[in-house]
């Protein structure tokens, strides 16, 4: 599941969040299995944006930095399945009235929230688990969705009688900075 979901959830009261690097970088994952075997795939990225148009908060990941670990697998990820240059980024919309965010320094909040999550140019519905908790200079927002890249247009990897399962999850980590 791909955690850059949770990451795009900002408050509305608070329209000048911005990625705070300064904390700790976005860390992003996005988890896949294959059969046969228990294949696990990690891809991952410490790279991101989130974006504010006064009603949806986006998180946007740029997709040719995310690495498995495995060289020949990042390779084929991106010239065989996921084409960076034509298609960049993915993205996780989220309604900004949707969220709820903690006042006190250490408090939490969390919930499931309906949003967007676009790939390969092609938007679908997903729902996101969150959670944000207060830090002394922002948030820290933490949030997974489920998502089937087939419904996006990508094919489903198989290399040497190894099938990945089309229905991978996203998971992310990104800390905001609550300026005025």
């Amino acid at each position: 599941m791909t955690t850059l979901a949770a990451l795009c959830l900002l408050p509305s009261a608070f329209a000048g969040l911005t990625v705070d690097t300064s904390v700790a970088k976005p860390d992003v994952h996005f988890a896949a299995n294959g059969e046969p075997g228990a294949l696990d795939i990690d891809a991952k990225t410490n790279d991101g944006i989130i974006t504010d148009d006064g009603t949806n908060v986006v998180f946007v990941v740029p997709v040719a930095n995310l690495q498995t670990g495995i060289e020949l697998r990042d390779e084929h990820m991106k010239s065989k399945f996921l084409f960076p240059d034509k298609h960049p980024n993915v993205s996780l919309s989220v309604p900004k009235a949707s969220l709820t965010f903690p006042t006190e320094v250490g408090k939490k909040t969390t919930g499931t929230v309906d949003a967007q999550f676009t790939a390969m140019d092609v938007a679908k519905p997903t729902k996101v688990k969150w959670e944000i908790a207060k830090t002394k200079t922002g948030y820290k927002l933490t949030g997974s969705f489920a998502f089937d890249i087939s419904e996006h247009g990508v094919a489903v990897p198989s290399y040497l009688g190894v099938t990945v399962d089309s229905k991978m999850t996203a998971k992310a980590v990104f800390y905001a900075a609550d300026t005025p």
